[in-house]
C-alpha cells in the first residue's frame, strides 16, 4: 500500500512556509516511481490593478478647434503574486517521468491564519477553488485538478544531476528524474482577479486561510491497487495577509497630453473621487484642449515652401496620450498608457495660377485668369485676390465666397494698360489669401505672368515725305473705322461711314475694348481740313517661326504695305505698287498694295508675306482716303504656314506681253535680295521657279530641270546658288525657251503635272506642282481666249499644311502661329 506523511510547518508572518510530502513503500515486483514533492512561498502579494482608457470627441478637426479629451481611471481588481521554488525527488529504483500535474490555489474561512487542520491534505470539500493551472500529455490522472484555469505558473528549470527537463514546451512536464535525483524549479505564480474576487479575497470574514496546492503524478507506475499520487499544500496567509492589503489606490493622477500642447495632470484636488480608488471603482476626467495654429506664413518663406509646409500638415494624424498612477499597499501602482483615436486635421490649402496673353498693346485692357484650387481637406472662404502691376493695380472679378475642398475656380483679372505705356515686358502679379472657418488666416501665395506691350505708331501726314504732319499720335492696333463683324462684340457704333477717323480697340482675344479718335493739335482725321487725309502707320512685326503669312487688309481707299527685315512677297493684292520698289517713308520693299480708288464699298485684300526667320521685322503701311468715300484701314491675320526646311520653293508665271498688276509674281528682277537666272531680252512669256534660302549658309544645286509631259527643259547650269536669307528665280533665258503655257498649246486641259528636280550634293530631289501653275491648269490661256497669264507666286516645297490663324486684330501685330 501507499502511505503517505505530512510535515507543515508554521514559522511565522513573513516567513518561508514549506512542506514535503515523502510517498514510501512499493509493492515487491511492481515497476512504480515514487516521488517526494517539496513546495515553497517564500513571497504573496495582492497588488491592485489600474485601468486607463482615453477618448477624443472629435474625428476630425481644423486649427483652434477645441478637442475634448476624456479619461476614465479604473481600479480593475488585483493580481495575487506568489514565489518560491518547487521540488521533485525520485525515491524509488525507477527513472521517473513526471506525466501530469496540476497547481492550484484555494480559500477557506473556517478557521484563523496558521491553524492546521487533521488530515489537511485531503479536506478540499471545506477550501473553495480561486484559480488553478494543469498539465497532462497522454496519460490519465489518478487526481484531476479542483480547477484548470486562471493561474499563471512560471517555472524555471534548476540543472541537476540525474535530471532531464524537456528541451521545449512546459518546463515541468515531461522531466524524467533518475532514481535518487531531484529536479528543482524557481516559479512565481500570478492569478488576475476581478474586483468582486479581490474584494472577496480580502474581506475576513470570507476568507481567513489561503493554501497554494502541487500534485504530480510519474510515470511508470501500476495503478492497480495502489494510493494516491502525492500531493502537497502550503498554507500563504501569512505571507498575504501580513502586509494588510486593502485592495484600493490611494492619491491617483492622470496626465493627458494633447498633441501639440502641454500635459495637463489632474488629481484629488480636480476630482476628489481620485483620493481612494476602490476595487470596481472609475472616475471620468476631461481636458479640453485647442488645436494650435501653425499655417500662417513665416518670414522669408518661399511660396513653395509655404505650399509644402501646409501639405505635410494636412491630413496629420492627431494622437493624444494618457497615463495614470497611484499608490497601492505594496507601493507605486501605474496603469498601461493609453491613446485616444485619431484625430485627422485639415487645412485649406489654396494656389493661384495666373495666365495671360503673350502680347498686349498699349491703350488697350488686358484679361489675366486667375486659376485658384484648394488641395486642402477644409474649406477655403473668404477668399481675397488682388492683382496688381508696376504703378498701378486692376480689378478682380469672379472671386468665389469660398472653396471646398478639392474644389477649383476662375476669377479673372483686368488691367488697362496706359496708352503712354512703353513696348516691352509688363509683369503682372496676382496674390491670394484666405481663411479657415475659425478665421485663421492664410497666405499670401502669388503667380505672375508677363505680356509683352506693343506700342504702335502712327504719324497721319500728307501725300509724300517732306510734308509736314498735321499730328502724331500713338494707337494700340489698326483697326481703324472696321465693317461689321471685324471686332467681336463692337458696340461702340464705330464702322466706315464713321467721321473722324477712329481706332476700334480690343483686348487680348480680340474683343472690343474702347475707341481711339485719330486726332492732335486741334485736328481730327476725317473731318474739316482733314476730311481727305494721308496717313503713315509704322510698327513692327514679331515672328515666332519662319513661314508664309497671308494678311488681309480691310481697307477703303487705298494702301501700301511695305515690310523689312528681309521678309519678302509671295503674292496678294500688288495693284500700282511704286516702281522704285520701295516704301515712300522707310524704304521697306512693297509686298502688298492697292493704289487705286476703291469705290463705295471697304475691299478684303489678301497678302502673302514670306519670313524666312524668327525675328522682329519693321513695317510701313500708308493710306489714303479720297473722293469722300467711307474711311477704313484694318490689318489681320488669317493663314500661316511654317517653313519646315531651309529651303522654300514656288512657281509662278511671267507674262509681261499683257496687263498683269498683282497676279504678276513679285519680287521679281531687279528687287533686292533676287539673284535672277533669266533673260528679259524680249517681253517675258515664261514660267518661273522661285527658291528662298532660310539659312545662314549659301544653298548650292548642281542642276534644275523640269519636265511637263514630254517637254523637258534644262536651261540653268550646274551651279546655281541661293545666297544666305536671299532669293533666286528661274526663267526664260533666251527669248520665249521656257514657256511653259505651251506644253502643249491646247486648250483642252492636260493632267500633266509639272515636275520640278533639284540637284543637290548629288541627291536629286523632285518638287510636283500639282496646281499647274507653270502649264497654266494645262492650256494656253493666250490661244484660247484668255487674258495675262500671270500667276503670282505659290508655295510647292519646304512648308508645312497651312494652318488658318484667324488671330483678332489685337495681336496680329505679334505674329507667333502655333
Amino acid at each position: 500500500m501507499w502511505c503517505s506523511r505530512l510535515v507543515l510547518s508554521s514559522l511565522g508572518c513573513g516567513l518561508i512556509v514549506a512542506a514535503l510530502v515523502v510517498l514510501t513503500g512499493s509493492p515487491v515486483g511492481a515497476a512504480n516511481s515514487n516521488l517526494h514533492l517539496g513546495k515553497t512561498v517564500s513571497s504573496a502579494s495582492d497588488a491592485p490593478v489600474l485601468g486607463l482608457t482615453l477618448g477624443v470627441d472629435r474625428s476630425v478637426a481644423i486649427p483652434r478647434d477645441t478637442l475634448t479629451y476624456t479619461a476614465v481611471v479604473s481600479n480593475t481588481g488585483s493580481v495575487l503574486s506568489m514565489a518560491g521554488d518547487l521540488t521533485v525527488q525520485n525515491t524509488d529504483a525507477t527513472t521517473a517521468t513526471v506525466a501530469s500535474y496540476f497547481d492550484a490555489v484555494a480559500t477557506t474561512a473556517i478557521s484563523h491564519c496558521g491553524a492546521g487542520s487533521p488530515n489537511d491534505g485531503q479536506d478540499t470539500s471545506q477550501w473553495a477553488p480561486l484559480a488553478g493551472a494543469a498539465a497532462v500529455d497522454g496519460y490519465t490522472p489518478v487526481q484531476a485538478s479542483p480547477i484548470g484555469s486562471g493561474l499563471r505558473l512560471t517555472a524555471t528549470p534548476v540543472p541537476a544531476g540525474g535530471v532531464v527537463y524537456p528541451a521545449a514546451g512546459d518546463p515541468i512536464l515531461g522531466t524524467q528524474i533518475a532514481p535518487g535525483a531531484q529536479a528543482t524549479w524557481h516559479y512565481t505564480a500570478t492569478i488576475a482577479l476581478t474586483p468582486a474576487q479581490t474584494a472577496f479575497l480580502l474581506d475576513p470574514a470570507q476568507v481567513s486561510r489561503i493554501r497554494n496546492t502541487f500534485h504530480a503524478e510519474p510515470v511508470p507506475r501500476d495503478q492497480g491497487g495502489q494510493g494516491s499520487p502525492a500531493t502537497i499544500n502550503v498554507d500563504f496567509c501569512q505571507q498575504l495577509f501580513g502586509a494588510s492589503p486593502s485592495g484600493t489606490v490611494s492619491n491617483v493622477t492622470v496626465t493627458v497630453a494633447p498633441p501639440g500642447v502641454v500635459p495637463v495632470t489632474l488629481g484629488p484636488a480636480a476630482y476628489p473621487g481620485l483620493a481612494s480608488l476602490a476595487p470596481g471603482a472609475s472616475v471620468t476626467v476631461t481636458v479640453p484642449s485647442v488645436l494650435p495654429f501653425t499655417g500662417g506664413r513665416q518670414a522669408g518663406e518661399s511660396d513653395a515652401g509655404y505650399l509644402a509646409r501646409l501639405a505635410a500638415i494636412e491630413g496629420s494624424r492627431l494622437v493624444g496620450t494618457a497615463t495614470a498612477a497611484g499608490t497601492g499597499t505594496y507601493g507605486p501602482v501605474s496603469a498601461p498608457p493609453a491613446t485616444s483615436t485619431p484625430t485627422i486635421e485639415h487645412l485649406p490649402i489654396v494656389k493661384i495660377v495666373k495666365s495671360g496673353p503673350a502680347t498686349a498693346d498699349a491703350g488697350t485692357t488686358a484679361s489675366y485668369p486667375l486659376a485658384l484650387s484648394n488641395s486642402g481637406g477644409a474649406t477655403a472662404g473668404p477668399l481675397a485676390v488682388g492683382d496688381s502691376v508696376a504703378g498701378g493695380a486692376g480689378p478682380v472679378t469672379g472671386v468665389p465666397a469660398s472653396l471646398a475642398p478639392a474644389a477649383s475656380a476662375v476669377a479673372t483679372a483686368t488691367f488697362a494698360i496706359p496708352a503712354s505705356q512703353p513696348g516691352g515686358p509688363l509683369t503682372d502679379v496676382a496674390t491670394a489669401t484666405w481663411q479657415d472657418a475659425n478665421g485663421n488666416g492664410y497666405g499670401p501665395v502669388s503667380s505672375s505672368f508677363t505680356t509683352q506691350v506693343r506700342a504702335v505708331s502712327t504719324t497721319p501726314v500728307a501725300a509724300k515725305p517732306g510734308d509736314t504732319p498735321a499730328f502724331h499720335q500713338t494707337f494700340p492696333t489698326i483697326d481703324f473705322n472696321p465693317p461689321d463683324g471685324v471686332i467681336n462684340h463692337n458696340i461702340s457704333g464705330v464702322g466706315p461711314t464713321t467721321r473722324p477717323f477712329t481706332d476700334v480697340t480690343t483686348d487680348g482675344v480680340g474683343n472690343f475694348a474702347g475707341t481711339i479718335v485719330a486726332q492732335g493739335n486741334g485736328l481730327q482725321a476725317g473731318v474739316g481740313t482733314l476730311s481727305s487725309f494721308d496717313a503713315v502707320f509704322t510698327s513692327s512685326f514679331v515672328v515666332a517661326k519662319a513661314g508664309d503669312v497671308t494678311f488681309n487688309v480691310l481697307a477703303n481707299d487705298g494702301f501700301l504695305l511695305g515690310i523689312g527685315g528681309g521678309a519678302t512677297r509671295v503674292s496678294g493684292a500688288y495693284e500700282n505698287a511704286p516702281a522704285s520698289n520701295q516704301s515712300p517713308f522707310q524704304g521697306y520693299p512693297p509686298v502688298g498694295a492697292w493704289n487705286q480708288p476703291s469705290g463705295g464699298a471697304v475691299g478684303t485684300y489678301p497678302v502673302t508675306v514670306h519670313f524666312p526667320a524668327p525675328g522682329i521685322y519693321p513695317y510701313e503701311i500708308d493710306y489714303f482716303d479720297c473722293c469722300g468715300q467711307p474711311l477704313s484701314l484694318t490689318l489681320a491675320v488669317a493663314k500661316f504656314t511654317e517653313d519646315t526646311s531651309a529651303l522654300s520653293v514656288y512657281v509662278g508665271y511671267a507674262d509681261g506681253l499683257r496687263p498683269a498688276g498683282s497676279i504678276f509674281p513679285f519680287p521679281w528682277q531687279g528687287s533686292p535680295g533676287v539673284t535672277f537666272l533669266g533673260s528679259g531680252a524680249t517681253a517675258f512669256d515664261a514660267g518661273a521657279i522661285r527658291f528662298d534660302n532660310n539659312s545662314d549658309s549659301p544653298i548650292v544645286f548642281e542642276d534644275v530641270s523640269v519636265d511637263i509631259g514630254a517637254f523637258h527643259f534644262d536651261l540653268w547650269g550646274n551651279h546655281i546658288v541661293v545666297q544666305p536669307h536671299g532669293i533666286t528665280i528661274l526663267t526664260q533665258t533666251n527669248g520665249e525657251n521656257f514657256d511653259t503655257s505651251d506644253t502643249p498649246i491646247t486648250c483642252r486641259p492636260t493632267a500633266f503635272i509639272p515636275k520640278i528636280h533639284v540637284t543637290q550634293a548629288g541627291v536629286t530631289t523632285t518638287y510636283e506642282d500639282t496646281q499647274q501653275i507653270l502649264n497654266t491648269k494645262g492650256i494656253d490661256p493666250a490661244n484660247c481666249g484668255g487674258g495675262n497669264e500671270s500667276h503670282a507666286w505659290e508655295r510647292i516645297g519646304g512648308g508645312g499644311a497651312a494652318i488658318n490663324v484667324p488671330l483678332p486684330p489685337a495681336v496680329t501685330l505679334s505674329l507667333t502661329p502655333a
